[in-house]
């Protein structure tokens, strides 16, 4: 069955396809949800959410528990092709294997989605004390430096139609209200660069920088540091650490999608 246009606009969607991908993406935190969790979550009549749960579980989507559901193994090879297909994943591998290796702390590839920031490539420090991530991982945008590195390269009103105030808080030191988080983005805007101290994780300190692939940048580029490590000296040379990695990225990608028009960076 199609569903009716969306207001304003020419966009038909097919409703059981649309249901099914919001089942999955509902379960994306890893969490365990039972049939009436989701069709409380999703505004969906259980009759119809049980056909679609029995259909997702048979095609391996999804994983029965009980009387719950969590995702099933397949659900990882459309994340493991997304990462084999994306050329800036495959251009900074082996450039955030050199950056970890400079600046000793851990590194991230992330990518706005939505009003989040996703993890799609990282490399861990080998220090004992360490940020914890994954990839696939979502995070706030506005809690996070590369989610308001890359929020920066937005107007106000592109933001104003992400966001709805006040933000959710994640930490003490989280941006909550409109009036801080535009300081903070005209402030990077200025710096070109961005911090994230302790807003999204307390005791640790994220710069990031965007990488420029094309007319509206959608990748960054971050070092994470416990602040108990982070000197004057030791944020410089993550700093400097960033802009080279990414002058090397930007320089690939001019040459493998030049049609993304990206630049190289100042060293």
């Amino acid at each position: 069955m199609l569903e009716e246009n969306e207001p304003g606009t020419t966009e038909t969607r097919v409703r059981a396809v649309d249901r099914a991908l919001s089942v999955v993406e509902a379960l994306t935190d890893g969490s365990t949800r039972t049939l009436s969790d989701l069709a409380t979550k999703l505004s969906v009549p259980k009759s119809t959410l049980h056909a679609i749960l029995r259909t997702l579980e048979s095609r391996g989507w999804l994983q029965a528990d009980g009387a719950a559901y969590r995702l099933g193994v397949r659900s990882l090879l459309p994340g493991a092709g997304y990462l084999e297909a994306d050329t800036v994943v495959s251009i900074s591998n082996p450039i955030l294997d050199d950056l970890v290796a400079e600046c000793d702390e851990t590194v991230h590839l992330g990518r706005l989605v939505d009003s989040d920031i996703v993890y799609i490539a990282k490399r861990d420090s080998v220090q004992p004390l360490r940020l914890f991530t994954s990839v696939g991982r979502r995070l706030p945008a506005h809690a996070t430096a590369m989610g308001k590195v890359l929020l920066a390269q937005r107007t106000d009103a592109e933001i104003d139609a992400i966001f709805t105030y006040p933000l959710r808080v994640l930490t003490p030191a989280t941006i909550v209200d409109r009036e801080h988080m535009m300081r903070e983005l005209n402030e990077i805007r200025t710096k070109g660069y961005a911090n994230d101290a302790g807003e999204s994780t307390l005791g640790v300190t994220c710069t990031a920088i965007v990488i420029d692939s094309g007319p509206t940048p959608q990748y960054a580029l971050s070092c994470s540091a416990p602040d108990v490590r982070l000197t004057g000296a030791q944020q410089a040379v993550i700093l400097n650490g960033l802009y080279r990695a990414r002058q090397r990225i930007e320089e690939q990608l001019a040459t493998s999608l030049p049609s993304l028009g990206a630049k190289p960076a100042a060293s």
